[in-house]
């Protein structure tokens, strides 16, 4: 009777196992640098580890990395000189998720923000997600600026490009512009606040404001990598990448 319940329970796993399916979860070795910052302008590098290649097949081709953006409004450059990068990484982990079962960013971030961060003195710094002009929203699994190109990423090549976030002071927009013709913007890449509001129409009282001095406002900048979309179970999700930030006011 004994032998009989073992090998009952032994079938049973089993088809629990075929039921269930096991997960394949996608990984790789990929980074976001500065190359350069100028006044209004900041150059970043995303680039994929040539010895995980092969892994780029599993993505869809038509839904490739995507560029997720972020920003945080002061009135210092040096506000988040006081945070190491794991320290930032882990706030944004908690909406995020930890590697390699990362989670999408939803809606909701638009009112709460993606993560938030507090200094040495209890202050409370909150990251925003970028909208645009027009209101849209960058949610899951879309984000600000996408890889579709899929003769290319069928190849199994290496993925890399340039992208370039820039203020445009007399439009009180940013913008970004990725160097490889395989990324696409979503949308109309004119990047304004949460509720489509200008940088340039900045007000004490609005919501996504951390500090507010009219003479010295800086926007800092933030970005990550996500593929989330292929033959796997998982969301993947580069380290968080503190960019820099811009000075927007006279």
């Amino acid at each position: 009777m004994k032998k009989r319940l073992t090998l009952v329970l032994i079938v049973s796993a089993f088809f629990v196992l075929i039921g269930c399916g096991i997960p394949t979860i996608f990984t790789i070795q990929s980074s976001i640098r500065v190359k350069t910052k100028e006044e209004t302008k900041i150059t970043a590098n995303y680039v994929v580890d040539q010895s995980t290649g092969e892994n780029l097949g599993m993505i869809d081709p038509k839904n490739g990395p995507k560029i997720f953006l972020g920003y945080a409004i002061t009135d210092s450059a040096a506000t988040f000189a006081g945070f190491s990068s794991s320290q930032l990484q882990t706030a944004f982990e908690v909406k995020a998720g930890k590697a390699p079962y990362g989670r999408h960013i939803r809606s909701g971030a638009y009112a709460d923000g993606i993560f938030s961060v507090k200094d040495a003195y209890d202050n409370e710094y909150v990251v925003y997600p970028f909208s645009d002009t027009s209101g849209g929203t960058f949610t899951s699994p879309s984000y600000h600026v996408m890889y579709s190109d899929p003769a290319n990423i069928t190849l199994k090549a290496r993925i890399e490009t340039d992208f370039v976030v820039e203020y445009k002071k007399t439009d009180g927009i940013f913008t970004v512009t990725p160097a490889n013709p395989s990324y696409k913007n979503q949308t109309n890449n004119q990047l304004a606040r949460i509720q489509k509001k200008l940088f340039s129409s900045i007000q004490p009282e609005d919501d996504d404001v951390n500090a507010y001095d009219p003479s010295a406002m800086y926007v800092h900048l933030f970005a990550a990598i996500n593929i989330s979309q292929g033959d796997f179970n998982n969301i993947y999700w580069t380290n968080l990448k503190y960019l820099g930030n811009i000075k927007i006011s006279e």
